[in-house]
């Protein structure tokens, strides 16, 4: 299904990941600040808070203990309230036990509600005990305080707790603020006798560390102290909280419970508070700002992890992260005494995954579909592509997915009409990055630099080609950098093998017009050179040495008509006819030479000896007439070679002539047939005058010769070189060893074949 290039081209302005992610991150950060400012996630908080006060829990304090106003002893004593001298009586044996404090935790009755005798011993109950403490209540804004006979011999104190909108008493204020008048709890005022200082942190947010469920703290049954049924030893230097538990006049609070929320009667809560101070286990609190400032910072590291990891990953760090900060949160309560709320933590963390995801997977359908435009625009440029796998009707990523599935096809159609055009150049083209790695290359060019096409990301240009092609005056990254900067370059290169080359380099650039590579040629010319150093020596050829003769006929022809200097008739007819010669033996070595350079060769089996004993044969005539001896020696072995007949013996006859031709009257030649392990080798030797050591250099060269002595020795300096050129395409090669004064050995070493083989 082609999506319509006007719809795809009026979507709204693409962003890139980064700008998206920049988005995203904000985002979220700026949320999970205001999770935590707003207390938005306070619910949550608080069932991982309870949970973790549920680990806090240990074993009571034996010095606190609760004197209850139970059912039980409502059953025994009567119904409350009980008559000022019953209370006065409960306080006398709880004084008399001599505890470090005593706690009550109810409201005492003005004089106008006891009589003035009741009035009168409990008055005097409360100044017996010691360190007795008095609630003060607030009704309506306004304090209610204890008659002023009790107030006097009483602490005054605060129980009034912070009730949450859950209904569960998490936290008190150690002093209470709440009428203008600053008083201590009643568990704070205690804790005070015993020497504790104030808790560190906010008095007023104090978190209560429960020591653990409802009646965990020891308790001792009102009726039974009036009985006088508990031991004094047992209330002796305790603290004492003296307050209901009966289920009808309790004052219930939630207390936090992993299960829940318990009910505790609030003499409890005290005791609980009470106990918590004497432990010094506090429960610290940081402040809002830096819980935020964290919890953005959170969110920041997993945002970025987010960025660099795969959707995998990312899914594992999201659960990983929502599900780590509850149990930091809890370690951190158990083993620190230290509440970082979680939840907002958790809640951002399963929000910035999603919210990411999206973000990220519509920056990535906009840019497939940007791509899809281009790309369908490109698609005339490559041989045409068969779109398979369609969808009519799909999920919109599934057609975005088939889309690029289709372009992809033609993507690698084009690379591979590119990889093809590229092999199917006749030289060396690579294609390289502008700091000089390799990019690809064509069958050619890593067959000139020996290197496999698998490995060429790895390589650069001037180490694949350091020890295969050489510039002349320059090196590769100095070329590229010229290239780069738009220089004409005319480069010429060469190899160990004495290959020439001609070398372009041409940078390309992208759809931004930014260079982003170059195109780097290198053709092969050593035939070119050489056959522009043939047809040069061709012309001088034709030019000097055929005209030379010719020159001197037409000058001996002048002289000839000129009476006086006229030469007699047989010595012009010599002389001419030797010009001639030499005419004819120059055009002639020209013609052999030329035919040895570009005549298919018709190979067939010869035993080397055979193809010398026939040319000595033609050549034993000019050895007799200058008496020298031709001696032959032959190989052990059969020398058997692929050769044309009549090449390889017109080659070996060269050196003969030229051995006749260089040695003294009376000399002698020494022929030998060799066999190595791979080669058979013809080999001639004279006694003439030898070759400088300067001049051997000169020997297979066109027309050069080696400078003689006997000026009367002629040759057209091509009978070397056409030796050379046999022996070059019979794959062979052509020594030379010489002794100045002593003589010259010529060697013609062929690819040898074995006898049996030739058989």
């Amino acid at each position: 299904m082609q999506a319509p290039e006007g719809a795809l081209a009026s979507r709204r302005k693409k962003h890139s990941l980064a700008y998206e992610w920049g988005i995203v991150t904000g985002v979220v950060t700026i949320i999970s600040f205001l999770l935590v400012a707003g207390s938005w996630t306070w619910n949550l908080d608080q069932v991982i808070y309870d949970a973790g006060i549920f680990l806090l829990k240990r074993p009571a304090r034996e010095d606190v203990i609760i004197v209850s106003i139970d059912d039980e002893s409502i059953a025994t004593v009567g119904p409350w309230p009980w008559p000022g001298a019953t209370i006065a009586s409960l306080l006398d044996h709880m004084s008399a036990a001599r505890p470090k404090a005593v706690g009550i935790d109810m409201v005492f009755a003005g004089p106008d509600t006891l009589s003035r005798r009741d009035n009168k011993l409990l008055a005097e109950a409360l100044r017996k005990t010691p360190n007795a403490m008095l609630p003060v209540f607030k009704v309506q804004g306004q304090e209610v305080k204890p008659a002023v006979d009790f107030a006097r011999n009483a602490q005054l104190v605060s129980t009034n707790p912070q009730i949450y909108p859950d209904e569960v008493l998490h936290n008190v204020s150690l002093v209470s603020q709440e009428t203008g008048n600053p008083r201590p709890h009643m568990a704070f005022a205690m804790a005070k006798v015993a020497g504790i200082a104030a808790p560190p942190g906010d008095a007023n947010e104090y978190l209560i560390s429960y020591v653990g469920p409802p009646g965990t703290i020891k308790h001792v049954s009102a009726a039974a102290v009036l009985q006088g049924n508990v031991p004094p030893n047992l209330l002796a230097g305790k603290f004492i909280l003296l307050g209901f538990t009966a289920s009808r006049l309790a004052n219930w609070h939630l207390t936090p419970s992993v299960i829940g929320s318990e009910k505790m009667a609030g003499v409890e809560v005290t005791a609980n508070i009470l106990c918590s101070l004497l432990d010094r286990k506090y429960i610290r609190q940081p402040d809002i700002l830096f819980v935020g400032l964290v919890t953005a910072t959170a969110m920041l590291l997993l945002l970025i992890a987010f960025y660099r990891a795969s959707q995998w990953l990312s899914l594992c760090l999201m659960f990983a992260t929502a599900v780590f900060a509850p149990v930091l949160a809890l370690v951190l309560l158990y083993r620190f005494g230290l509440w970082f709320p979680p939840m907002s933590v958790t809640v951002s963390a399963l929000f910035a995954y999603p919210y990411w995801n999206w973000k990220r997977l519509e920056t990535i359908c906009n840019y497939l579909d940007e791509e899809i435009v281009r790309l369908e625009h490109d698609q005339h440029k490559v041989p045409p592509v068969r779109a398979v796998g369609l969808i009519s009707f799909a999920d919109y990523i599934q057609n975005r997915v088939e889309l690029i599935h289709v372009n992809i096809n033609y993507l690698r159609a084009a690379r591979k009409f590119l990889s093809e055009s590229l092999d199917g150049l006749p030289f060396a083209a690579l294609v390289v990055t502008p700091d000089g790695k390799l990019v690809t290359a064509n069958q050619r060019a890593l067959e000139l630099c020996q290197l496999d096409k698998m490995d060429l990301s790895r390589h650069r240009i001037d180490h694949a080609l350091a020890h295969h092609v050489e510039l002349d005056g320059s090196d590769w990254l100095t070329a590229v950098l010229s290239a780069l900067k738009g220089d004409e370059l005319d480069l010429k290169a060469g190899d160990s093998k004495g290959s020439e080359f001609e070398v372009a380099l041409a940078p390309f650039r992208n759809d931004e017009g930014v260079v982003s590579g170059l195109i780097i040629v290198i053709e092969d010319v050593t035939a070119l050179r050489l056959a522009q150093r043939e047809r040069e020596d061709a012309l001088s050829f034709l030019s000097h040495d055929i005209r030379a003769p010719q020159n001197s006929i037409m000058a001996l022809a002048e002289l000839q008509r000129d009476s006086g200097m006229r030469k007699p008739e047989a010595e012009f007819v010599a002389d001419v006819e030797a010009l001639a010669r030499k005419t004819v033996m120059l055009a002639e070595d020209f013609l052999y030479l030329a035919m040895a350079d570009s005549k298919t060769l018709n190979l067939d089996k010869y035993d080397l000896q055979s193809l010398v004993d026939d040319c000595v044969a033609e050549i034993q005539p000019q050895a007799r007439a200058k008496q020298i001896s031709i001696e032959i020696s032959e190989a052990d072995d059969r020398a058997v070679v692929m050769a044309d007949r009549s090449l390889l013996v017109r080659a070996i006859g060269n050196l003969l002539v030229n051995a006749v031709k260089y040695s003294p009257q009376g000399g002698v030649i020494i022929m030998k047939c060799e066999i190595s392990v791979m080669d058979a080798i013809c080999s001639i030797s004279d006694n003439g005058p030898g070759i400088h050591e300067d001049d051997l250099p000169k020997l297979f060269r066109r027309f050069s010769r080696a400078q003689s002595r006997d000026s009367r020795i002629s040759g057209s300096g091509l009978g070397l070189v056409f030796v050379d050129v046999v022996a070059r395409r019979h794959r062979g090669r052509t020594l030379v060893k010489s002794i100045p004064e002593r003589g010259a050995t010529f060697s013609i070493v062929l690819p040898r074949i074995d006898p049996l083989d030739a058989e």
